[in-house]
């Protein structure tokens, strides 16, 4: 936007002023305080609104304060629809750019003649925004007697999804371990990732069962997966749950994970889709 401001000329003060003198003066050299003093309270209520966004918003001005993150990158498998051989097939290998910079070369891990590679791998190397805020993940085939192509890139934007206000850091997997090779791997567990939530979207905190087997968020109520449920019922041993680790916590702690992440999962379809609107309005604002 762009406004003017001009002193009025003379000693008569606007008070002063008939309506068809004030009508002569530029609308934008008005205060509607002045004419209106009711307005001089609330506008200086949004003043100091102002005043403390501005103050909030000087914390992340990361331009002179950059942020480091620890990024982990997991790799799983590519389909390729075409081969890049005389063979017909490819022998694809994986790099990694920041920005136009590469930072991970993984010719040694090239996997031969495949247009379906499983890589199965993953990369962890740290980010700094704003400096480096793209992450270019590039598929290459690799050749012997010629320069290697490049066969499919994608782009992952980290400053967009450090500053969502979805929480995209880390995905939910739909069953919660402690242990394994499905343990959890955020640095938070669905209790307090829920607790955070409700908060942050101004609902009550929710309400578990005195089994944990479900739980209340206003007017919704979330089960517990019963595959959970009949897991730790049939559990009579420690032995016996060693495919899901369940013994390193108490059933309790477990059941009341899994319902937690239930609720986080079906979040999106269950919660009052007109209160999520006005949340992800009030975040987005």
């Amino acid at each position: 936007g762009k406004f003017c401001i001009k002193q009025i000329q003379g000693q008569t003060s606007v008070r002063e002023l008939s309506t068809d003198q004030i009508k002569n003066i530029p609308r934008m050299s008005v205060s509607p305080s002045i004419l209106n003093p009711q307005l001089s309270t609330r506008r200086q209520s949004g003043m100091d609104a102002i005043v403390k966004t501005k103050h909030q918003m000087l914390q992340f001005d990361y331009n002179k304060n950059p942020i480091t993150l620890k990024c982990r990158l997991y790799i799983i498998k590519a389909v390729l629809y075409r081969g890049w051989d005389q063979s017909g097939k490819a022998d694809p290998f994986i790099k990694i750019a920041l920005n136009n910079t590469t930072i991970i070369d993984d010719t040694e891990g090239k996997l031969r003649n495949t247009l379906e590679p499983v890589f199965g791998k993953s990369f962890e190397f740290d980010v700094q925004l704003p400096i480096q805020n793209l992450i270019c993940i590039q598929l290459w085939d690799w050749d012997m007697t010629s320069s290697n192509d490049l066969m499919a890139e994608t782009k992952i934007d980290i400053e967009n999804r450090w500053f969502s206000c979805h929480r995209a850091t880390c995905g939910l997997p739909k069953r919660y371990d402690s242990v394994g090779y499905n343990v959890w791997r955020d640095t938070k567990k669905p209790t307090q990732i829920l607790e955070e939530l409700c908060r942050t979207a101004d609902i009550d905190s929710p309400v578990y069962a005195p089994d944990f087997q479900s739980l209340k968020i206003a007017d919704d109520v979330f089960e517990c997966d019963p595959e959970c449920i009949e897991f730790i019922k049939h559990a009579k041993t420690a032995g016996d749950t060693i495919h899901r680790k369940a013994h390193h916590e108490s059933p309790d702690d477990y059941t009341k994970e899994n319902t937690a992440l239930m609720a986080l999962n079906k979040w999106g379809k269950t919660i009052n889709p007109v209160r999520k609107y006005l949340f992800l309005l009030f975040s987005f604002l």
